[in-house]
């Protein structure tokens, strides 16, 4: 499982266009929980039923609740507030309590069902008539051992996987979503700095997804880079084009996956 991010103005005209009226006044902590369970209110079928510029972030969004990946909201730059990967973390904490109890409930119920076995008779112990037996004398109680505890820290770490196409040199291709109530591609910020780099390799010398998240580290020292890392792993390869024009291509598998993007004419 691991954290990706959504901007804010797809996650807003995914709702809007799912008929949430008050969507555009929605908050990133709000937009977040209800991105983590959309699930619950859309099925991947009806997907092709909405308008053409959401449909790939509604799909992208199901298969991450799919996989139990954490969704973030943040803006074009894959910058995520605090207040709200607090709020999402405190969220799935009462989910999964939730789900804990309920299968302690239901395991309740099935054992409350279950007949209770008859205790077995014991036979009554032959009595020696030939001798008696001495008493021995009772052992003195083990002492109890002592119960190792073992403290467990909590380690949270951020984890920037490639969810590259398994065939080698297979080409991923979205067409460009419609610019319609401000919802394109914009010329400036992480994003953008992604693609440039992602469009000067080549398939003799592809980047990999941590070359491009140093390439960040490197245009932007002032950004955290936690939130550049989730960016990374959000967009590639997946949504990298589904904004612009153009083809992403990969070699190799998992954290050796490597990309270069062939741009469209004009």
């Amino acid at each position: 499982m691991s954290d990706v991010v959504v901007e804010r103005d797809d996650a807003k005209a995914l709702f809007v266009a799912l008929g949430f009226k008050t969507a555009e006044e929605w908050d990133d902590a709000r937009l977040s929980k209800k991105l983590n369970a959309l699930s619950d209110v859309l099925e991947s079928d009806h997907v092709e039923n909405l308008p053409e510029e959401v449909q790939a972030t509604a799909s992208d969004v199901l298969a991450w609740n799919a996989s139990g990946d954490s969704i973030l909201v943040g803006d074009e730059n894959g910058e995520v507030d605090d207040a709200t990967v607090e709020g999402v973390r405190e969220a799935e904490s009462v989910k999964k309590a939730a789900k804990k109890e309920s299968k302690a409930k239901s395991k309740a119920k099935k054992a409350a069902k279950a007949p209770a076995k008859p205790a077995k008779a014991s036979k009554p112990a032959k009595a020696d008539k030939t001798a008696k037996a001495k008493p021995k004398a009772a052992k003195a109680p083990a002492k109890p051992a002592k119960a190792k505890v073992k403290s467990k820290a909590d380690k949270s770490k951020a984890k920037v996987k490639s969810k590259a196409d398994k065939a080698e040199g297979v080409k991923v291709k979205k067409s460009p979503k419609k610019a319609k109530g401000g919802y394109g591609p914009r010329e400036s910020g992480v994003i953008h700095t992604m693609w440039k780099f992602l469009c000067k390799a080549s398939e003799k010398k592809p980047v990999s997804a941590n070359d491009v998240f140093n390439h960040l580290i490197e245009k932007f020292p002032e950004r955290r880079p936690l939130s550049m890392a989730t960016t990374v792993n959000a967009q590639i390869p997946r949504r990298i084009c589904s904004l612009r024009k153009g083809a992403i291509y990969s070699k190799g598998e998992g954290v050796k996956a490597k990309f270069w993007v062939v741009p469209e004419e004009e």
